[in-house]
C-alpha cells in the first residue's frame, strides 16, 4: 500500500529482489585493498553506475553493499536506515535496515532483525542529514 510516493508496507520478496539484484553485482574488496584507506563511502555518482555494473563489477565493503541496496530502495520510494553494528566475531558492520529486515551482504538472503547476530550500535534516521542515534542495548 502507497501513500502519495512512500510505501506503507513492504514485502519482503521486494526486499530480496533489491538484495539480489546488489549481491549479483558485488565483490567484496576491502577498502585498503582497493583504495589504500581505512574506511571510504561511495559517492552517489558510483551508486548510479550500478545499473550498468555487470556480475562481480561492483568492488565495495559492506557500507558499499548497503549503499548500494539503500540506493535502490529509495529509488522505489521503501524508507530504510542504516544500522552501525558489532558482528558475532567483534568486527564492526554496517547493515541496512527495513521495517524489521535486515539486508547484509554477509547473508544471501534478507534476514528479520531478531536472527542476525549483531549488537546495534546506532541507527540512522530514514532521511538524508537525519542524526544518527545510538541504540541502547
Amino acid at each position: 500500500m502507497r501513500v502519495g510516493s512512500v510505501a506503507l508496507t513492504v514485502d519482503k520478496a521486494d526486499l530480496q529482489a533489491i538484495s539480489d539484484y546488489v549481491q549479483w553485482r558485488f565483490n567484496y574488496t576491502s577498502d585498503i585493498e582497493q583504495r589504500g584507506a581505512p574506511e571510504h563511502w561511495v559517492s552517489s555518482g558510483e551508486l548510479e553506475s550500478l545499473d550498468e555494473a555487470q556480475k562481480g563489477t561492483f568492488k565495495d565493503d559492506c557500507d558499499g553493499f548497503v549503499l548500494a541496496c539503500r540506493y535502490q530502495c529509495r529509488k522505489v520510494d521503501i524508507p530504510n536506515r542504516l544500522v552501525f553494528c558489532q558482528t558475532e566475531t567483534y568486527e564492526y558492520h554496517l547493515v541496512l535496515e527495513v521495517k524489521g529486515w535486515i539486508m547484509d551482504n554477509r547473508y544471501k538472503y534478507v534476514m528479520p532483525r531478531n536472527n542476525v547476530p549483531y549488537k546495534w550500535i546506532s541507527i540512522s534516521g530514514y532521511e538524508k542529514g537525519d542524526p544518527w542515534h545510538k541504540v541502547h542495548s
